[in-house]
């Protein structure tokens, strides 16, 4: 799989015509369709846009990535999006709208141009002479900067027409809270600006924006703006654009009375600025732009109305508990289900084998867990073991993964991918709903084997690796990647396995420094046998200098940081420090071990089969097991804690 660019999300909701003029677009832009992905939310729980979009898929001869929700909104839309994306940089274009060629490319140069900007918009413009859109987009475009402090600074960008660097989703998101389509675009971006972000203007970067053009929308529209612009200036209470608007219990129905006064001014200023812009002529024409500004400047103030009278009977507060709201439903990146206990191999380094026996999760359990974390937004939901393959239930499992439009990771010592097995995996491969993890640690058998246990292990595993490849030479979507521990045993393989991975066409390489146990992961020990001793040390530094060069020429095949392959220096001399490496246990990162318990190396902080995720993650516990995560004195440096990356890149 290539590297992606670019994730371009598209909410949609009932507006089957608009979305499919919005693909031809996507797909028609001048840039390589392999290095971008089109994600389409719909936000009917029908998913009444599915077929639509298989399509497509076959008209344009390329795959859209569809999910479908309970009717949310276009900010769970938008998070819900951002979390399934694998690309640098996430675009948003709504469905009634149609790109211009170039988008792609120019939001993209934007970016490498202005690299400290977190957010590129465009030019959105409206078709047609009817004048209710074109007052609409005007309005809209009218909000993109404002004077603060004497300087002109752009605050805002329609979502219309917007892409921002992937990273700040780390730290934000469109806050999912707002009941109505309006509002939380101005929140989030005036949340960034407030933060420090920098917004850059690309003109180049048009969108044609097809509004509808009835009264009747048009006023429903200013009335929910209305809505949305009152409770973002109640929860903030400092943003520029809404200085006319007044919160409190007494000064609302005085500035709302001011406001009302204020119409035909308002009318006559705006109505001016608007007809020169379009460059209208005829007094009718005209005279329908001033109505148009004072209709929507009724129902605008209608909507303040109702917003501030459901505002005062709920008793809904500020900033403050509104930021404590965002951080408690924000779901993790990436999560763990260890599966099964069970395993086909006695690896020497491994101790689950040891662990004692316990009741497996039911078939049912497992689909209900995956149920709950597509509909949270977790965007990398991983099966771990044991062997997951072991469970006789597998294809069930992955059967209501594909029927959901979700897709999942397997981790896996490769053991069962027999040719008959990868012909019954195919499907899942091919239609991208399975990746798979494959662990192999050396290119020599004698060690491969000898660290697994088992005699024919490498043969075995080595032959499934290369009939993935083969598969993924036919169908390029298949993913497949792999996993080396990093041991005494095996030094002067990696290099050498990171070569050979690479020539495989796997999507991504990750080396894993060993666990000193890996039942209890809180337990720092030397003392295995498999751990690097003090007169090997030197060699492993070379190591690690060779896969930093490997890592530096391939930069997206290799999953670990380049910071994480140096630690590893430290981590096997027992140097390293918190200071060193953070783990994202619980923000980031949930594990769900096979006795349903959610766990930390130090705690337990809920069960799954007593709470659901949410309830669990929101707890007290999870912030108590958060903040001891925090002060772990000796990280693990394992990647999917202390160094996540994606499953679905490379």
């Amino acid at each position: 799989m290539n590297h992606i660019d670019i994730s371009i999300v598209i909410p949609t909701y009932r507006r089957a015509k608009g979305l499919m003029r919005c693909l031809e677009s996507v797909v028609a832009q001048d840039y390589p369709r392999e290095r971008m992905e089109v994600i389409v939310i719909d936000d009917s729980p029908s998913g009444e846009n599915k077929e639509l979009l298989e399509g497509a898929s076959q008209r344009y001869g390329y795959t859209f990535s569809y999910h479908a929700q309970d009717h949310k909104g276009p900010a769970a839309a938008r998070n819900r999006g951002v979390r399934m994306s694998l690309g640098e940089v996430i675009g948003f274009v709504d469905d009634d709208c149609v790109m211009e060629q170039g988008w792609v490319r120019r939001m993209l140069e934007a970016h490498r141009k202005n690299p400290a900007v977190s957010a590129v918009g465009g030019w959105t413009v409206t078709p047609g002479r009817a004048i209710a859109p074109q007052v609409s987009q005007f309005l809209a475009n009218g909000s993109i900067w404002v004077k603060i402090g004497g300087r002109e600074q752009i605050i805002f960008f329609p979502t219309c027409n917007v892409s921002f660097k992937k990273e700040i989703f780390s730290s934000f998101c469109f806050d999912e809270t707002f009941p109505y389509p309006g509002g939380e675009d101005l929140d989030f971006f005036w949340r960034l600006f407030k933060n420090g972000s920098g917004f850059y203007w690309e003109k180049g970067c048009r969108v044609i924006h097809y509004r509808r053009q009835g009264l009747a929308q048009f006023a429903k529209q200013a009335y929910v703006y209305g809505r949305g612009n009152l409770l973002v200036q109640h929860i903030h209470g400092d943003h520029p654009l809404l200085k006319e608007l007044k919160t409190g219990p007494v000064s609302f129905w005085l500035a709302t009375a001011m406001n009302i006064l204020k119409i035909p001014r308002f009318s006559r200023s705006l109505g001016s600025r608007a007809i020169a812009s379009f460059g209208l002529c005829g007094c009718s024409r005209k005279a329908s732009v001033y109505a148009y500004f004072i209709l929507h400047k009724i129902f605008y103030l209608a909507g303040n109305i109702a917003e501030f009278i459901r505002i005062s009977r709920q008793g809904i507060q500020g900033i403050h508990s509104a930021s404590a709201r965002r951080i408690a439903t924000k779901a993790p990146e990436f999560l763990i289900l260890d599966l099964t206990h069970r395993c086909n191999l006695r690896c020497n380094m491994c101790d689950i084998r040891k662990d004692a026996y316990c009741d497996e999760f039911t078939t049912e359990e497992v689909k209900g867990l995956i149920t709950q974390a597509q509909d949270w937004g977790v965007r990398d939901f991983v099966l771990s073991g044991g062997e997951p393959f072991v469970r006789e239930d597998i294809f069930e499992i992955l059967e209501h993964v594909r029927a959901r439009g979700y897709r999942i990771g397997i981790l896996t010592n490769g053991i069962v991918l027999t040719s008959e097995f990868i012909t019954r995996l195919k499907p899942y491969l091919v239609e991208g709903v399975l990746s798979l993890s494959i662990s192999l640690d050396a290119l020599t058998p004698a060690i491969h084997d000898e660290i697994r246990g088992s005699p024919g292990a490498f043969a075995r595993t080595s032959a499934g690796l290369q009939m993935l490849s083969e598969l993924k030479k036919e169908f390029p979507l298949v993913n497949f990647n792999t996993i080396s521990i990093v041991l005494n045993q095996n030094l002067e393989e990696l290099l050498p396995l990171a070569e050979s991975f690479k020539a495989l066409g796997v999507n991504s390489i990750q080396f894993q420094p060993l666990l000193a146990n890996n039942l209890v992961m809180k337990e720092r020990s030397d003392t295995s046998a498999y751990w690097i001793p003090q007169d090997r040390l030197t060699v492993l530094d070379k190591v690690i200098e060779g896969l930093l060069e490997f890592k530096e020429t391939n930069p997206h095949l290799v999953r670990n940081s380049a910071e994480n392959l140096r630690l590893m220096k430290k981590y096997f001399r027992g140097t390293l420090t918190q200071q060193d490496a953070r783990c994202f246990a619980v923000t980031r990162t949930m594990l769900i071990a096979n006795t349903g318990d959610v766990t930390t190396c130090f705690d337990c902080y809920g069960n799954v089969r007593n709470a659901s995720l949410t309830d669990i993650h929101a707890s007290a516990a999870a912030d108590k097991a958060a903040r001891r995560v925090k002060g772990c004195l000796k990280p693990c440096l394992l990647p999917c804690f202390c160094d996540y990356q994606s499953l679905e890149h490379g």
